[in-house]
């Protein structure tokens, strides 16, 4: 059991008053993307004022064990092309991807108490976020805030930390933002030359979870994997993926680069900006790589 522990019995009756099961309809596939509207995209759209673009997905190794690229070459005559095929462990790292709400399950069910279904059904794939997220981002930069350069591997962000990050930031959380949680994950690799694995992480505390069903958030990006590791909850390994995916509806961005945006952040004196998310309609899938743009 992680350092602020939960028993099992306690994160069962956390799940339940957070369960957002029934909010939309028993249909429902969008889950918190529903609280993306026509004017809430307007609304974000005005924050593009300064022309300013900063990617924050990684450059994907292709010579990792979850990515192949398998080049070939096509000519004739005065002409040739390259082609590439590309093997991808989607949910694998270091891979910025978009997890689906099929992806986890608790008690034998998804969101919306859908059954676990291989391949993924439209309802619970990666298909049902094909139109797209185009929201306010709000960076919760918890280094910044912590004097802290990075969050080691195991430490995890209490609500109170979190709060604080917002606070220092002039912002708070509206319904249908998209908060980012930067850890500083890649910042910690590059000084130290170690690695974080999903054995030993940085996240944010089971102490925030009921606070973010409260704020009503689109989608949730981390530059890792938002759970902290090792679990704090008894029996359950990724308790924060539990109550977002499996029970709040909330998609997850995981392994996002978000040390350039801080560094935009911090130079324009700014935290919140629109952030663009694109996924691929990957037939059957619980998750699709992604290029989060965050525009200022």
């Amino acid at each position: 059991m992680g350092k602020f522990g939960l028993s099992e019995v306690a994160f069962r009756e956390l799940a339940e008053r957070v369960s957002n099961a029934g909010r939309w309809g028993a249909h429902d596939a969008l889950g918190a993307l529903n609280h993306i509207t026509d004017a809430t995209r307007r609304e974000a759209m005005g924050l593009a004022r300064d022309g300013i673009t900063v990617p924050c997905g990684l450059t994907v190794p292709t010579d990792a064990a979850s990515a192949e690229l398998r080049p070939d070459r096509a000519h004739g005559g005065t002409w040739e092309a390259v082609n590439e095929r590309l093997s991808l462990e989607l949910h694998g790292w270091p891979l910025t991807h978009l997890d689906a709400l099929g992806h986890v399950a608790y008690d034998g069910c998804t969101y919306n108490d859908r059954p676990v279904t291989l391949p993924a059904p439209a309802a619970t794939g990666i298909v049902a976020a094909r139109e797209g997220i185009l929201a306010r981002g709000v960076l919760i930069d918890l280094p910044r805030t912590m004097g802290l350069p990075f969050l080691q591997p195991g430490q995890a962000a209490r609500l109170d930390d979190v709060r604080r990050a917002l606070g220092d930031a002039g912002l708070a959380l509206r319904t249908g933002d998209v908060p980012l949680f930067r850890f500083g994950t890649w910042q910690y690799e590059r000084v130290t030359g170690g690695a974080v694995a999903l054995e030993a992480a940085p996240g944010i505390s089971v102490d925030c979870a009921e606070w973010l069903h409260a704020s009503d958030p689109a989608l949730i990006v981390s530059d890792f994997g938002l759970d902290v590791a090792p679990s704090e909850v008894e029996g359950v390994p990724i308790p924060m993926h539990v109550l977002t995916l499996a029970r709040m509806g909330i998609r997850l961005v995981d392994c996002a680069d978000l040390d350039a945006l801080a560094e935009t952040c911090e130079r324009l004196g700014r935290w919140e900006f629109l952030l663009v998310i694109a996924p691929v309609a990957i037939e059957g899938a619980t998750s699709s790589p992604v290029n989060p743009l965050a525009v200022f």
